[in-house]
């Protein structure tokens, strides 16, 4: 499909902590050759003990390609609340995630190294959920500061819970097509105003790799429903995690996949989506 002159601001850039350099060296050649303007750059909480000074590295090398993201802290250790304030009082942070507000039946992040071997990583669960303290007084700074917070959140009762409480925070919901029940999507989009929702590649991959699949073609309906009703309230993001990913033919097809996902779109709603409304979140924040 014709890209239609579309520009992307990549809403779920994460870091890998295997060779973090040369992966944000690989990001920083593969984004121009896709009109891809920005990309957050976001560790995976906990996955190694010096994620957050890999991301910043890869954005004081790279700064105006990347959003730092901060990440790396204990959500059931108060010391955590001490230290995402000095982080955020002295870094050049622009929000703070992807944090884990709950997942369902996976307990663990599987995240592919480049010899095909598999590192488990447990994802980091507040204990609490949506009552979790140290969550709630990184969200309250997020809203001082004007940080976004990226949070991701399988049931979304959770999250709902939580939006309520912080009204003066930004959340963007990581990877809600396919994480997430979209008519409980639809329905927190509708009832709270400071979210908007990360949707990525898997929901065009969805459809085409399962025709037959009813439930595959009803979600990727249901979104695609979504964006003409919520034009204002949706990003993409690609969630790479693999270094298969970043190969040249793999990162091009994600980026030729996704102007046809917004194909059946007015133009102007269509750059909302692919990169105005992170633009918009992003450079609201303070800088």
């Amino acid at each position: 499909m014709e890209k239609r002159g579309l520009e992307f601001w990549d809403s779920h850039g994460h870091l890998h902590s295997e060779y973090p350099d040369e992966w944000v060296d690989t990001l920083a050649e593969r984004m121009p050759t896709c009109n891809v303007r920005k990309a957050s750059l976001t560790g995976i909480g906990l996955l190694s003990d010096h994620e957050d000074e890999d991301v910043l590295r890869g954005y004081e090398k790279y700064p105006d390609l990347f959003y730092p993201y901060l990440c790396n802290f204990d959500p059931d250790d108060p010391k955590s609340i001490d230290y995402v304030k000095h982080e955020l009082d002295n870094g050049p942070w622009r929000g703070v995630g992807e944090l884990f507000l709950d997942t369902t039946d996976t307990v663990c992040a599987n995240i592919p190294l480049r010899d095909g071997s598999v590192k488990k990583h447990p994802y980091p669960v507040p204990k609490d959920k949506s009552d979790s303290r140290v969550f709630g007084e990184v969200f309250d700074l997020c809203a001082e500061k004007g940080l976004l917070v990226f949070i991701h959140c399988e049931r979304l009762k959770f999250l709902c819970e939580v939006l309520p409480r912080h009204r003066e925070t930004q959340f963007l919901a990581a990877h809600c097509d396919y994480r997430c029940d979209a008519d409980n999507a639809r329905r927190m989009i509708e009832e709270h105003p400071n979210v908007t929702c990360d949707v990525g590649p898997v929901l065009k991959h969805m459809r085409h790799k399962n025709p037959e699949d009813t439930a595959s073609v009803a979600l990727h309906e249901a979104w695609r429903q979504m964006m003409v009703d919520f034009p204002e309230r949706i990003c993409l993001g690609t969630d790479f995690v693999s270094w298969a990913a970043l190969e040249k033919s793999a990162y091009n097809k994600v980026y030729d996949a996704f102007p046809e996902l917004v194909g059946h779109l007015p133009i102007e709603h269509a750059r909302l989506i692919a990169g105005g409304n992170y633009e918009r979140l992003m450079e609201g924040s303070n800088a």
